[in-house]
């Protein structure tokens, strides 16, 4: 009987480039959907890194036992939309502090905030609504003038299941996909 090697050793040798620990990366974007509140106690590690960006796709992270609001507990987050994302590169790069604070983005609404601009959406309605403001946040991410030197490390953190191509995080790793070329 063949005796299979750990499974959990091949991810970690691909994220950390065969070493232990992830300092071959400058920064982090992180793109995570809706937790359950069970999990938030195991994502505090998120604190310890240097993240460029979150792409948030819970509309209740900001609240009370939300990962943006455990994360703001011990650093600090500008919190965005994707339409904020519009313009010239260096503009946005100045306006929006990318280099200095965590630039957490809530890509399919704000529970916290008033108006219906700022509800969580249905597929159908998010890509008539945000998709393409999130298509255009993605190519500044991967814009080669935003990482100028060093490496970014791009992780899918699927708090809840995605079991349709429907669906706006599936869309985005579509995104990603197209934009770095891979």
């Amino acid at each position: 009987m063949k005796k299979e090697a750990n499974q959990g050793d091949k991810p970690k040798t691909l994220i950390t480039c065969g070493g232990n620990t992830l300092d071959s990366y400058d920064r982090f974007v992180i793109v995570v959907n809706k937790r359950s509140p069970e999990q938030i106690q195991y994502l505090h590690f998120l604190s310890k890194l240097k993240l460029f960006c979150v792409l948030d796709f819970d509309p209740d992270s900001v609240a009370l036992g939300g990962l943006c609001q455990s994360y703001r507990e011990s650093r600090v987050a500008n919190l965005h939309l994707p339409s904020q994302f519009q313009g010239q590169t260096e503009t946005l790069i100045k306006e929006l502090n990318l280099y200095l604070q965590t630039s957490w983005v809530f890509c399919n609404g704000r529970h916290d905030l008033d108006g219906n601009r700022n509800n969580e959406v249905d597929y159908r309605n998010w890509l008539r609504k945000t998709c393409r403001d999130v298509e255009q946040l993605v190519s500044l991410i991967c814009n080669p003038d935003v990482f100028l030197n060093g490496r970014c490390l791009i992780t899918f953190l699927l708090l809840s299941s995605v079991d349709t191509e429907k669906d706006p995080v599936f869309d985005t790793y579509k995104s990603f996909i197209k934009h770095t070329g891979m």
